[in-house]
């Protein structure tokens, strides 16, 4: 049998918000139902007008070469086989504060007949959204296609790793928490880990640059990361005004760095996670500036990745060295509790540190 996996679902399905149906039946839902086509739409017989995902080969082609064929509905099917007992089930509610985990107990079931249907239909309808249910919506397959588990944690959303938790925040109504590149951590076994101890584990003050590394991998966020390696430009240039730039509109550059008399002295670039490439396009406003020194910051990569020969590559190790070296001045040092708790005035560092900051 495959190992288990870890995944998420919104479990959002028609915009509607199912927290609750997902919570009181400790399931975990897919949507996307894939219609047999030509049999009427019958909530409470679903077997005769859904195809069961998890069906043999046989039946699913038959349907499906018949079907609009909706990449989803190959997609589930995927998922379906993916997930074995034990699996991590995850659903993000970013806005309560928590990622509610638990266990897969029970293999993928098509419902026939949902008995939260009818409360199902009850929370759209406080939530404002039509529960009128037919051809056109298939709200009770909505939430028919699921997983049981054994029971569900809130678990704050800081507690999760970063480079997790990130997968979960984009588009995709669903998918599976894969191992990342240059990443050592197997996602399955931190999670695993963190839902045997909930709660926030205590963290002793370091200055090893390896254990700061792993620690920003578990507490960065995009936007914290550019906020830090903005913060740690302008430290490392005190005569120059470092300021962060990222957002809509902004020419492809994240952090700006100028003299007093304003001319562009540095640019700045940050990829949580970067798969090789140029990042600096010569056709926007910043590529005309030729003299400014350009910075690549990134915290995910693969070991053999290789830079752009026109960028100074701060990669993780030495992010986590200038944290070390500029501990006392970062906020960020504090929750990272990075430097020395009892010695403000002495903070040490090894010679990969030294060597790497001599270096830029």
């Amino acid at each position: 049998m495959p190992a288990p996996i870890a995944f998420y679902s919104r479990c959002k399905p028609q915009n509607a918000d199912a927290i609750e149906i997902a919570l009181a039946t400790k399931r975990i839902y897919i949507g996307y139902p894939m219609a047999k086509t030509g049999a009427p739409y019958d909530p409470r017989n679903l077997q005769s007008c859904v195809i069961d995902p998890s069906c043999r080969d046989s039946e699913w082609f038959s349907w499906h070469r018949v079907s609009s064929k909706n990449r989803q509905f190959n997609q589930n099917r995927n998922l379906v086989a993916k997930v074995t007992l034990g699996s991590i089930a995850m659903i993000p509610r970013p806005s309560l504060g928590v990622i509610y985990l638990g266990k897969v107990a029970e293999g993928f079931r098509l419902e026939d007949n949902p008995p939260w249907f009818d409360e199902y239909l009850a929370l759209r309808k406080r939530q404002g959204l039509t529960e009128a249910d037919g051809e056109d919506t298939w709200h009770a397959a909505d939430v028919a296609q699921c997983w049981v588990v054994d029971d569900f944690r809130p678990i704050p959303v800081p507690r999760i790793p970063a480079w997790i938790r990130r997968s979960m925040f984009g588009r995709s109504t669903y998918g599976v928490i894969s191992r990342q590149d240059g990443i050592d951590d197997n996602p399955y076994a931190v999670l695993d880990k963190i839902m045997e101890s909930p709660g926030f584990l205590p963290r002793i003050w370091t200055t090893d640059v390896r254990e700061v590394e792993r620690r920003l991998l578990t507490d960065l966020t995009p936007s914290t990361f550019e906020h830090l390696a903005v913060s740690l430009l302008q430290l490392e240039n005190p005569h120059e005004v470092w300021t962060q730039v990222g957002g809509s509109g902004d020419g492809g550059i994240d952090g700006v760095g100028a003299n007093d008399d304003g001319s562009v002295s540095g640019l700045l670039q940050c990829k949580w996670h970067y798969w090789g490439g140029r990042v600096f396009a010569k056709d926007t406003p910043w590529g005309a500036v030729a003299d400014a020194r350009r910075y690549l910051a990134a915290l995910a990569y693969q070991s053999d990745v290789i830079p752009p020969e026109d960028c100074i590559f701060l990669d993780r190790p030495t992010i986590a060295s200038l944290v070390v070296k500029h501990w006392k001045k970062l906020p960020l040092a504090l929750s990272l509790r990075a430097g020395a708790a009892d010695d403000h005035d002495h903070v040490s560092t090894n010679s990969h540190q030294s060597a790497v900051l001599n270096d830029l």
